[in-house]
């Protein structure tokens, strides 16, 4: 199931405004099912600075 994981810098945005705006821009293949707001530096990241997926999926599989 595809999943948005989301650092937004302005908390007034939605989860159903991003999930609007996903289906007015992407091909229904592509929209996220779920949006999951995390902050940015609670984002796992490897000694060069590039987000750990592999991470974030074990995040999403314990929810």
């Amino acid at each position: 199931m595809p999943v948005a994981v989301v650092a937004r810098k302005d908390d007034t945005l939605t989860a159903a405004e991003l999930l609007a705006r996903c289906r007015a821009e992407l091909a229904g293949y592509k929209q996220p099912k779920d949006v999951v707001f995390v902050a940015l530096a609670d984002f796992p990241r490897s000694t060069t600075g590039k987000i750990q997926r592999h991470e974030v999926e074990a995040w999403l599989g314990r929810r």
